[in-house]
């Protein structure tokens, strides 16, 4: 009865994996703006093309359905295409705030049993420290340098010491010896097409989300697909939206948060 005028009480929810959405907009609008990133602009069929690569190169590190997929990550483009890319395999994506001490990391790291994580470069130190205490195998580094205009890029390499100063600011180092491997590689080295896991909407996890706000240590909540993209057709129901294609959402709030990740 509380409810305004026009939302429904109920809701006939679609039962689908979550990857679902990502294909639907990538054959509905495969040349709109999927993703805006510091100048660079990627379309819904290069993002596909992306999360599709990505997801090959994880099954040739042995990632199969159920295994978990750690991200250490800000807001760019390598955690949508390390999350959709892991879905793609049924694997779990277990996002992680890359502003965590070690001592967290290492608690959540080991509680979820990841055997991959996709580290930023500046976080590596710290996953090199608490790696021994998990169970995580394999090492993925990226850069937020790894995503910005081909331009910028170039003008990072100039011997400047403003260039120098501002290239410091987006790569760190990781040492030569690290056993790692490099995700912008990885994703360029990948074969296409992936095999596409059977997903059960209903029962298999997309995702473990921890949440820290209250207790320590922080304990990890379970969402399936059918929950997380159910929550993506609950707005629509409260506001009327944009036309299909047309609108933008500012990546403000922290995608390893799952409010932020679900809404977005």
């Amino acid at each position: 009865r509380s409810y305004p005028a026009g939302v429904p009480a109920d809701f006939d929810f679609p039962v689908i994996p979550l990857t679902r959405l990502l294909d639907d907009a990538a054959s509905s609008f495969p040349t709109n703006t999927a993703l805006a990133f510091l100048g660079t602009k990627i379309s819904y069929k290069e993002l596909k093309d992306g999360v599709d690569r990505f997801a090959s190169a994880l099954a040739g590190l042995g990632v199969v359905k159920g295994d978990r997929v750690a991200l250490v990550l800000p807001n760019c483009p390598q955690n949508v295409i390390a999350f959709f890319g892991a879905l793609r395999l049924g694997a779990i994506v277990v996002e992680h705030n890359p502003l965590y001490t070690e001592k967290e990391l290492r608690h959540q790291l080991k509680d979820c049993g990841a055997k991959v994580v996709v580290c930023l470069d500046r976080v590596y130190p710290t996953i090199a420290k608490v790696k021994g205490d998990t169970d995580l195998t394999h090492v993925i580094v990226t850069s937020i340098g790894d995503y910005l205009p081909t331009k910028a890029k170039v003008a990072l390499r100039l011997p400047l010491g403003k260039a120098k100063k501002q290239r410091a600011e987006v790569y760190a180092p990781v040492p030569k010896c690290a056993q790692v491997a490099q995700f912008s590689a990885m994703v360029k080295g990948a074969g296409l097409p992936v095999r596409h896991t059977a997903i059960h909407p209903m029962s298999d996890l997309a995702l473990l989300e921890y949440t820290g706000d209250t207790t320590c240590p922080s304990p990890g909540a379970r969402r399936s697909h059918h929950h997380l993209d159910s929550d993506t057709h609950v707005t629509p129901t409260w506001a009327t939206p944009p036309p299909a294609g047309s609108s933008y959402t500012p990546g403000v709030l922290p995608l390893s948060h799952a409010s932020t990740l679900m809404s977005a």
